[in-house]
C-alpha cells in the first residue's frame, strides 16, 4: 500500500470514499498500509505537510473543520465530506502525548447507490 485507500460501493462498484494515512501504526491496526502517504495532498490550495502536528494544520488550512469528539474532526461542504482523526503519541506512561498529529484524512463524495454499476471499461 502508498497510504492511501479506497473504498468502493459493493452494487456499483465505483469508488465512494477514501482515506489519507499519515501515521500508519495508529490507523485501524488490524488493516493499515505498511507506510504512511508520501505524495502531495492539496486541500484548497494548502499542501498537507508529512506528519502535521493537529494545530498546525488548523491553522494552515483554509477549511474550517469541526470538533465531533476527542481528535475526530469533520468539514463539508455540500454534499462532499472530509473527516479527520488525530492522536498524540503514547507516552512512556502509557497515556497519550496532548499534542495530538494528524494519523488520517478520509474523503467522501455523492454517490447513487442504485446507479448503474461500472462496467471495468
Amino acid at each position: 500500500m502508498i497510504g492511501i485507500e479506497f473504498r468502493e460501493h459493493h452494487y456499483t462498484r465505483r469508488i465512494v470514499e477514501g482515506t489519507v494515512v499519515f501515521w500508519p501504526e495508529e490507523y485501524f491496526p488490524k488493516y493499515r498500509p505498511r507506510v504512511a502517504f508520501a505524495g502531495e495532498l492539496r486541500l484548497a490550495g494548502y499542501v498537507v505537510t508529512p506528519q502535521p502536528a493537529l494545530t498546525d494544520f488548523l491553522k494552515a488550512c483554509p477549511i474550517r473543520f469541526r470538533p465531533l469528539l476527542g481528535g475526530i474532526l469533520s468539514a463539508q461542504r455540500g454534499e462532499f465530506s472530509l473527516g479527520l482523526d488525530a492522536r498524540g503519541e503514547k507516552l512512556p506512561s502509557g497515556r497519550r502525548s496532548k499534542t495530538r498529529r494528524l494519523v488520517d484524512l478520509s474523503f467522501s463524495w455523492p454517490h447513487d447507490d442504485w446507479g448503474e454499476p461500472a462496467t471495468g471499461e
